[in-house]
């Protein structure tokens, strides 16, 4: 740990979190899982202080983590057990913590991709520990030990974006913030709730991102840091949206995850990353649907029209030029006949046994959805 930056903030006293969290002294005091858990978290608090009596052997730091693991496998057996929304907050919060020892671990073995997952599976599966240390933890591991993903940046200009230097057809997504803070149905059900509070937030900046308001450039760790903070809750939402029958999702989650998308949208539209910026788009609406004025609808739109150059196969191979036309027949292609509701002895002499290709016109004439939506 003497090696690490002062600002690398690790997860802190796990062991008097586990000795003295109310819900776990309740729950698990003296439990087989509890007394192993508390042994661990006493070890990897001697090894993040510098106090272990000598450097631990490769071979001790994988039998510690052989030995985490399969308490988190076991407590997210339990998890597992029956419907999600029934599983008790004790055993939510345990497997959180257990999380927090292999995220811990891995940390202090420079596994930070590893760390940094194990922080996002005790946060979408349980939820986040005292003083949201777990959240704070991941945070810091993307802001100062993970590289950003490559694809949010173009490879022919690293340059941190402006809208000034957008063009002015670009149409952005608008004031994700007001839209967050005083829409009807996301303030009446997240007010004030977490999620929400980070996404709004989020949106601020992005605002400020967007105006050219910010008080100085971004650099790539803050926006990583930012995109990384949006996608978990992007992520958290979309295991919402599938839990239980998809048609049982109530509308205040489809809306969530909209906004979601839609900061994500704007956020890698930013970037210059046009590709990502219309996958969210569609994400959010095939999952959720569309907000206000249809603003995630029409800036797909704008983003095929003006930044996305049109698929290879809407040009033909001779002259470039779009072609609306259906291609020419091939060489071997047999004329198909047109019939009008024909019998079945007809349709079986004629077409069934010499087996000719039919089309078949008014089948669907008399069909209740043909007749009520003509």
């Amino acid at each position: 740990m003497s090696d690490l930056p002062e600002n690398s903030m690790p997860l802190g006293n796990l062991s008097n979190l586990a000795e003295f969290h109310p819900i776990l002294l309740k729950h698990f005091n003296g439990l087989p899982v509890m007394n192993v858990a508390v042994e661990i978290a006493k070890e990897l608090d001697k090894l993040a202080n510098g106090k272990s009596e000598e450097k631990p052997s490769k071979e001790s730091l994988n039998s510690l983590r052989v030995n985490i693991y399969r308490l988190e496998r076991l407590c997210d057996s339990w998890l597992n057990t029956g419907h999600y929304s029934n599983v008790p907050d004790r055993l939510r919060l345990l497997y959180s913590f257990l999380c927090a020892l292999l995220a811990k671990l891995d940390f202090l073995c420079e596994d930070y991709m590893s760390s940094l997952r194990f922080c996002d599976e005790g946060l979408l599966k349980g939820h986040d520990l005292e003083d949201e240390s777990l959240s704070k933890f991941a945070s810091h591991l993307c802001r100062y030990f993970l590289p950003p993903p490559p694809e949010l940046f173009t490879q022919n200009n690293q340059k941190n974006l402006s809208m000034s230097d957008l063009p002015e057809n670009s149409m952005p997504l608008g004031n994700l913030s007001n839209l967050a803070e005083f829409h009807p149905i996301l303030y009446k059900y997240f007010n004030g709730l977490p999620v929400m509070n980070v996404a709004v937030e989020i949106a601020k900046e992005l605002d400020k991102l967007a105006n050219g308001k910010s008080e100085e450039k971004p650099s790539k760790e803050s926006l990583n840091s930012l995109r990384v903070n949006i996608y978990r809750l992007e992520r958290l939402c979309d295991s919402w949206l599938n839990t239980g029958h998809y048609s049982n999702v109530p509308d205040r989650l489809r809306l969530l995850y909209s906004f979601l998308c839609e900061l994500l949208a704007k956020l890698d539209f930013l970037c210059e990353d046009y590709l990502s910026s219309l996958r969210f788009c569609d994400e959010g609406l095939l999952k959720g649907h569309d907000l206000e004025d249809e603003s995630l609808s029409e800036f797909a739109s704008h983003l095929c029209r003006y930044f996305l150059p049109p698929p290879p196969e809407l040009f033909t191979q001779n002259n470039q030029k779009p072609t609306t036309s259906p291609p020419p027949p091939l060489p071997n292609s047999l004329p198909i006949q047109l019939e009008q509701l024909p019998s079945l002895e007809f349709f079986y002499k004629n077409y069934y046994l010499p087996g000719l290709p039919l089309l078949i016109n008014g089948m669907v004439n008399g069909w209740p959805a043909f007749e009520k939506w003509r």
